[in-house]
C-alpha cells in the first residue's frame, strides 16, 4: 500500500494498492503502445481511483457520492473503532494519520492499518 499525497490541497487523498499498481500496468501494456507521450501525461492516479469506483459501483450495484473522501483513523482511535471503519466502508487498509497542528496542516502518516494486522 501506498499512501497518495495531493500536493494543491495537501493532504492525503487516498491509498494505492498492490492490485491498483498491477492493473495500471497491464492496462497501459495493454493500450500503452497507442497512447502518446502527452495522452500519457494526462493519465493521473485520480482518474484512474475515479474510474475503479465507478467500476465497482456498477458491479456491485453500491450507489455512492463521488468523490469518496479519504478512510482514515487518529492515533489515539481505539483498535475497535479501526476495525469497525475497515469493515463498515469496505476498505483493505486505513492510514493512521496525526497532525501536530490544530488546523490539520503538515499530517504525518504513522501506520497503514489492516483487519489482519488488528486481529493479530
Amino acid at each position: 500500500m501506498a499512501p497518495l499525497w495531493d500536493f494543491s490541497r495537501g493532504q492525503f487523498v487516498g491509498v494505492l494498492s498492490a492490485l491498483d499498481f498491477i492493473l495500471i500496468l497491464r492496462e497501459l501494456g495493454n493500450n500503452g503502445s497507442d497512447f502518446t507521450e502527452e495522452e500519457l501525461d494526462t493519465h493521473t492516479i485520480s482518474a484512474w481511483k475515479e474510474g475503479k469506483s465507478y467500476l465497482n459501483r456498477q458491479i456491485d450495484g453500491h450507489v455512492r457520492a463521488l468523490p469518496r473522501h479519504l478512510i482514515h483513523a487518529g492515533p489515539y482511535d481505539n483498535l475497535k473503532e479501526v476495525a469497525l471503519r475497515i469493515l463498515q466502508n469496505e476498505v483493505a487498509t486505513v492510514p493512521i494519520i496525526h497532525s501536530s497542528s490544530e488546523d490539520g496542516s503538515f499530517p504525518q502518516l504513522l501506520h497503514l492499518a489492516s483487519l489482519s494486522g488488528i486481529l493479530k
